[in-house]
Parts: C-alpha cells; structure tokens; sequence
C-alpha cells in the first residue's frame, strides 16, 4: 500500500494594513456637502501606510460661502444630493497620517453644477485598538476653480468615523 500526498505552503503578504480595511465616514462641511456619509476601503498597504479609496451620498446646498457667517438665510438656498468620491495616499505609522489625494463630487439637482474635482491635504488618526474610530480633518481646493454660488463649498472638512 503506498500514499501519495501534496502539499503546499502560502505566501504569506510581506506587507500588511496597519489599520482595519473598511470604514464608515460622517462627514461634515466635507466634498462641497454639508453632510455626507461614506464608505472606505484601504486598498494597498504600503510599507508606511496605505492607499484608499472612498465613496459616498451626501447633501449639498447652493449658496455662497459666506452664507455660513450669516449675511444670508439658509432658508433660501436650494439642497440637493451629492456623490463624493476619493483616492488618498496615506503616509505615517500608530494611527497618525498625512493623508494626501484627489477627489471629486458629482451633484444631482444642482442647478447649475454637475461635477467637481479637488486634491485634498489632511491628517487622518485611525485608531487600531479595541474602539476601532478615525477622525479626519483636510483642505479640499475645487480644481479649476469655486464652483461659486451654485455650490456651497468650504476648502476645509472633518468626518468621524468607526473602522471594521
């Protein structure tokens, strides 16, 4: 009687995420919406931290900007819905990064405006214990310019969020 076997050994990934993969964003002021919630997931572990990219459904409002220190009512600006999306390099080690990248918003029932691109420059603290939360905080510049008042857009935004 003889027994033939095979067997074979898993490459083990030499690099790993530092942080849990997917994450879930409430973002505020962030991807010229007032709010939007997002889903992320972290793409590519890099030797100092990851790539990501993120995707979500907001609401927007036309307006000007200073509308936000009250030299106009909100009562009559328009809302309408948002998609933001996002790819960001992020750089650093124990839950600290520079987060750098491009994203974008597409508007349904602006009235005027279909799509924005903007790089974003921030820092993101994603913690990796036991409460798994992230909390981000970053400048958003609209590429090729302000979308002006069909859009309310601030260059600055933050989001908490919970990693899994």
């Amino acid at each position: 009687m003889s027994t033939f076997s095979v067997s074979g050994v898993a490459q083990q990934n030499p690099r790993s995420f530092s942080v849990s993969p997917n994450s879930l964003h409430l973002g505020f002021f962030a991807d010229a919406s007032m709010l939007n919630i997002k889903y992320e997931r972290a793409m590519v572990p890099l030797k100092f931290g990851f790539v990501a990219a993120g995707a979500g459904v907001g609401v927007g409002m036309s307006g000007d900007s200073r509308s936000l220190l009250g030299y106009e009512g909100f009562e009559k600006e328009r809302t309408f819905a948002t998609l933001p999306h996002h790819i960001t390099y992020n750089f650093g080690k124990a839950g600290h990064f520079l987060e750098t990248g491009m994203g974008g918003t597409l508007f349904l029932g602006s009235p005027a405006q279909d799509y924005i691109a903007y790089p974003m420059l921030g820092y993101r603290f994603q913690n990796s214990g036991n409460i798994k939360s992230n909390f981000r905080v970053f400048l958003q510049l609209p590429f090729p310019e302000n979308p002006g008042p069909e859009v309310f857009f601030i260059p600055f935004g933050f989001s908490l969020g919970t990693s899994f």
